[in-house]
């Protein structure tokens, strides 16, 4: 399944990225970033049932097709410390524009996945049976 998903994610993202099923601090899903040596990396969580497996794997692939993410030796904010900037300066325009930005591009991630995974299950049949 995880070389099928790498597959897909090259289709996308033209380059090569490497796929991790993992054990992730709830609630988060998934996560994509990019290794030393500018390596495209999508973890997806241990957890995730069949159904929602699609979407959170498009959702990630989605951060990285749209720029969503750092290169490495880029400066990168996690969601987590954006929620921790948030509690403790909540009235800092600078952190204000942050939270912004990053649930501007959830909502793209989001849009992006929708999209993308309609368009695979149109092609390809129900997404897990698919890539299994």
């Amino acid at each position: 399944m995880v070389s099928t998903l790498e597959s897909i994610s090259r289709h996308y993202l033209k380059e090569s990225v490497r796929v991790v099923i993992v054990a992730l601090d709830w609630p988060q899903l998934g996560e994509a970033t990019y290794r030393p040596g500018g390596i495209a990396t999508i973890k997806l969580s241990e957890v995730l049932t069949p159904a929602a497996l699609g979407f959170v794997f498009f959702h990630e692939l989605g951060h990285l097709v749209l720029g969503h993410v750092a290169l490495p030796g880029e400066p990168a904010l996690l969601c987590a410390q954006v929620a921790a900037l948030h509690v403790i300066l909540p009235e800092s325009p600078a952190v204000r524009r942050l939270v912004e930005l990053e649930a501007q591009q959830e909502t793209e991630a989001n849009d992006w996945a929708d999209a993308q995974l309609v368009e695979f299950e149109r092609q390809f049949g129900p997404f897990v049976d698919a890539i299994t």
